[in-house]
């Protein structure tokens, strides 16, 4: 209304109305709770003393200051963590889901502070490793990249960059923010850091192959200069301060990230040729691959076993295509899942004894030795103690259920003991069946 009346202009033409904001148990914010989150204090941080004293200089009751201040030591008993405005924000926007409350978490938000932190290690070893404050970025680097010499990874990377800014993008543009926040996050924290960053240390460590490293500077300075432009309406102040260090391309004097061009593969040539879904089926079967192995070793190689690196094994039903792109990509496969070898296998009788098996899916399987690995005679103790513990808690809600009057005991109550039974029931099956393994190997 002021601006149409001081300037004859409306300030915007779409106003977007986000659900209400409540704490994280669904309750609405309210002094007497305790429960009310001030911006400032998650940006800033706050120590508990500090939100006590907030409450003891409003106007509440004694009564509910002291049933407030109980509520804040419990939520908070080291204090209100600082998550930073970026933190916030992100948080807030990855919330955003259509039709649903937001039931605001500071510890979830705290999380996105560590996603900062994140980007920051990201630069750090892009500086380090792939030394890009020397590196000379060509003013056409999105087309130019496609001739140089790159690898099956590289490629794999530029297509996970594209595909995360259109998602980005239409998200956006269609008011899905927690979406849009879903789809950066994925491609910085589990494509470009945990996969393509750890496959690309061996290259940038490598001067022999001048080629190759280049190639591997070049597509980590694009998608860092991407991502950065595409992360920078849900963080701002860090995407900001990072594109300000990372070098210019030739001929480019953007004096703010605010002002560079936003990525569109839909308009943009240099990012519509990253797309590659073939290497995108390619890398799919590598990293299910490497997810199976990952998942024995959080089973099996924790405490003393983790730095292990044993021998692995693939099997796949005879014309299975995915085994070509797996054999050409067993020493990236090898150094994610820290093993010592993979070996593709044709025939499953050639499986060597002491292996663990974790299927993939109906056709596909991956194989460990633990055999001279793992004492096994010490795991089925250790084991054997924690199915005890397991097997006391359900017989403890059996004889729950079993005792007169339970059929009176509410239906919420019956259905936690049920939801509790089934997951004892659930880890105690795990437990025996790793147990009867361990038996056997030991033989």
């Amino acid at each position: 209304m002021m601006s149409r009346t001081l300037t004859g202009e409306l300030p915007f033409k779409t106003v977007y109305l986000h659900a209400m904001v409540r704490d994280k148990y669904g309750r609405k914010m309210s002094k007497s709770l305790g429960n009310v989150i001030d911006p400032l204090e998650v940006i800033n941080g706050a120590t508990l003393e500090e939100l006590h004293n907030k409450l003891r200089n409003g106007n509440l009751p004694e009564k509910e200051i002291k049933k407030a201040i109980a509520g804040q030591k419990e939520e908070y008993p080291d204090g209100m963590p600082q998550c930073g405005a970026d933190g916030l924000r992100f948080g807030l926007l990855s919330y955003t889901v259509q039709g649903r409350d937001v039931n605001l978490d500071v510890q979830r938000v705290f999380g996105y502070r560590k996603f900062c932190n994140k980007l920051w290690n990201l630069f750090k070893f892009a500086f380090m490793m792939a030394d890009l404050g020397t590196f000379k970025a060509s003013g056409n680097l999105d087309v130019d990249i496609m001739q140089m010499k790159l690898s099956e990874r590289d490629r794999w990377i530029l297509s996970r960059c594209a595909n995360a800014s259109k998602i980005t993008k239409d998200k956006i543009e269609g008011y899905h923010f927690g979406d849009a926040c879903a789809s950066i996050y994925n491609f910085f924290l589990n494509e470009l850091c945990n996969v393509y960053v750890e496959l690309v240390k061996p290259v940038l460590r490598n001067k022999d192959d001048a080629d190759a490293r280049e190639a591997a500077r070049a597509t980590l300075y694009v998608c860092l200069d991407t991502g950065l432009r595409l992360l920078h309406p849900i963080m701002p102040y860090i995407t900001e301060e990072l594109y300000q260090r990372l070098g210019r391309r030739e001929g480019d004097s953007t004096e703010s990230i605010s002002l560079a061009l936003y990525p569109d593969p839909d308009k943009q040539e240099g990012l519509k040729g990253w797309i590659n879904n073939e290497m995108d089926v390619k890398v799919d079967a590598v990293m299910k691959v490497t997810d199976g192995f990952l998942k024995i070793r959080g089973s099996y190689f924790s405490g003393q076993y983790s730095k292990k690196t044993p021998e692995a094994y693939v099997f796949a039903k005879e014309g299975d295509v995915r085994i070509p792109y797996i054999t050409a990509q067993t020493s990236d496969i090898k150094t994610l899942a820290k093993l010592a070898n993979v070996t593709v296998l044709k025939n499953i009788d050639d499986v060597p004894e002491g292996c663990c098996a974790q299927p993939i899916d109906g056709d596909l399987q991956v194989y460990v030795q633990l055999k001279g690995v793992i004492d096994f005679g010490k795991e089925v103790t250790k084991l054997t103690k924690e199915l005890g513990k397991f097997q006391g808690m359900v017989k403890k809600i059996e004889s729950k259920k079993e005792k007169p009057g339970y059929e009176k005991v509410p239906i919420e109550v019956k259905t936690g003991n049920e939801e509790k039974l089934a997951e004892y029931q659930s880890k105690s099956k795990v437990i025996e069946d790793t147990i009867d393994m361990f038996k056997k190997l030991a033989m």
